[in-house]
């Protein structure tokens, strides 16, 4: 899914979405108030969480690539989280 972008690859997904570009909001939330800190503080890898964190990963999945998977535990790991990673 980390490389599915909702309005490159997929025309589909594209094609239900576009009616909503511009229309649906009136400003890009990223850009106001309380909307910017909410989303930085939802992203992954924004600010650790402190908690034990369980990740498992199918190595024959096909959707979620088991090395994106593997990058994204690397990442967390190496912020200090305590990961426990199954494959």
């Amino acid at each position: 899914m980390a490389d599915k972008c909702l309005f490159g690859q997929n025309g589909e997904l594209h094609h239900i979405a576009s009616p909503l570009i511009g229309h649906f909001l009136a400003i890009d939330p990223a850009t106001v108030e309380p909307w910017a800190t909410l989303l930085r503080e939802n992203t992954p890898l924004g600010t650790p969480i402190g908690v034990p964190i369980f990740v498992a990963q199918g190595l024959a999945d096909t959707l979620v690539r088991p090395q994106t998977t593997t990058d994204y535990v690397a990442q967390l790991c190496a912020t200090g989280e305590d990961v426990h990673y199954v494959r």
